[in-house]
């Protein structure tokens, strides 16, 4: 059957064989108008092909058809199937606000973390779609919490840099105090006058 062909009338899906329904409708989302494939892709129309088949003749489909599939199915194997391989946050945020099913809408939140996009869309549905609002709200709590966990795990980082400085610098102080009593040692017998000089410089440090 030609591609031409294929677009050109409707399908008599009862004449073909299982083998042949399947067949066909591959060639369909290929070369065929969508409106002779959708309803029955989308899970809507049944023609006795299975949903695990479907879905792997969705999921070979061009991200137009997966879009329009999504757009119109009520199935949530499918939707659960075809959410997670779109990437496209405008087509996301479609079928958020636009999608036939709750399955397909409370997927389509799952796969949006940009955090401005789903504050927006919240807004937006407040009230006029409770399920989808509840997911939205848990995934901004969500990013909420992992940020203050982010700030939280700063903060004592900066601390520790700060302990192990005053550490440093506390240990530099022992060593010049030794170093100067050593040196006081050495030259008691020689000049006062430098131990004078030596005290001093041990109660500057001392003070520091």
């Amino acid at each position: 059957m030609a591609a031409s062909t294929l677009k050109r009338r409707k399908i008599s899906w009862g004449s073909h064989s299982p083998k042949e329904k399947l067949n066909l409708l591959k060639r369909l989302t290929i070369s065929g108008e969508p409106d002779d494939f959708l309803d029955i892709l989308a899970g809507i129309e049944d023609i006795g092909i299975a949903t695990k088949q479907l879905i792997d003749i969705c999921l070979n489909a061009s991200p137009e058809i997966k879009k329009l599939t999504a757009l119109r199915t009520k199935s949530k194997s499918i939707a659960e199937a075809i959410i997670p391989t779109i990437q496209d946050l405008d087509c996301l945020i479609d079928l958020v606000c636009n999608g036939a099913s709750i399955h397909i809408r409370k997927n389509a939140v799952i796969g949006i973390d940009d955090i401005d996009t789903l504050t927006n869309l919240y807004q937006r549905l407040d009230g006029a779609d409770k399920t989808v609002c509840k997911v939205l709200k848990e995934k901004l709590g969500e990013a909420s919490i992992k940020q203050s966990s982010i700030q939280v795990m700063t903060k004592p980082t900066v601390k520790k840099n700060e302990d192990e400085s005053s550490s440093q610098t506390s240990t530099n102080q022992r060593v010049y105090l030794n170093e100067i009593v050593h040196f006081k040692q050495e030259l008691k017998k020689q000049s006062i006058k430098k131990i004078a000089s030596l005290d001093k410089l041990q109660n500057d440090i001392n003070e520091l």
